[in-house]
């Protein structure tokens, strides 16, 4: 299963992002393995694609977001692709079926990076998904569940997936 960490875009921290991450899992014997094509870029690009391979076994991800100050999340991917429509078409519909039948509250985000969407493009993204028959209500105060569509216009990727540990605020629209 592949997962993101989202770093915050603070000018004077760019540099000891990934490093921050690294230290904070090798603090915790977390077998972090990353993308190493990252830019490195945190203010056009911060997100990397990461794998703890004992990340569904244990709480590691809620421990290091715990500990991280410069990563924002960690996000557990069910698809990606290059356009909303991929991401769809990209979801596993047998893996992602505990999700879909769950009845537990959830929530959606939609975070551009290195784009604007307008309110009505990030209502109308979030809209398309409702052909993943979801059967929990939408909780916008207190949700089990926080499900995120990233935009990542700097490597021209689009994520769809579910918040696992951290949190997330910022310039998104929540539904």
């Amino acid at each position: 299963m592949k997962y993101l960490a989202t770093f915050i875009r603070k000018s004077l921290f760019y540099d000891f992002c990934l490093p921050e991450l690294i230290s904070i899992c090798e603090m915790y014997k977390a077998n972090l393995q990353y993308d190493k094509s990252f830019s490195g870029d945190i203010f056009n690009d911060p997100v990397i694609e990461i794998d703890i391979p004992e990340i569904e076994t244990s709480d590691i991800a809620q421990k290091i977001c715990e500990r991280a100050i410069l990563t924002r999340c960690i996000v557990k991917v069910y698809s990606e692709g290059s356009t909303v429509e991929e991401l769809i078409q990209n979801v596993d519909r047998e893996k992602f079926k505990v999700e879909s039948e769950s009845e537990e509250t959830m929530k959606f985000e939609v975070d551009a990076k290195g784009k604007v969407f307008s309110q009505n493009e990030k209502l109308d993204i979030i809209d398309k998904f409702n052909s993943l028959d979801f059967k929990g209500k939408v909780n916008l105060t207190n949700p089990k569940r926080l499900f995120i569509i990233i935009d990542n216009h700097h490597r021209g990727k689009k994520y769809f997936g579910k918040i696992i540990a951290g949190g997330y605020s910022g310039n998104t629209i929540i539904y």
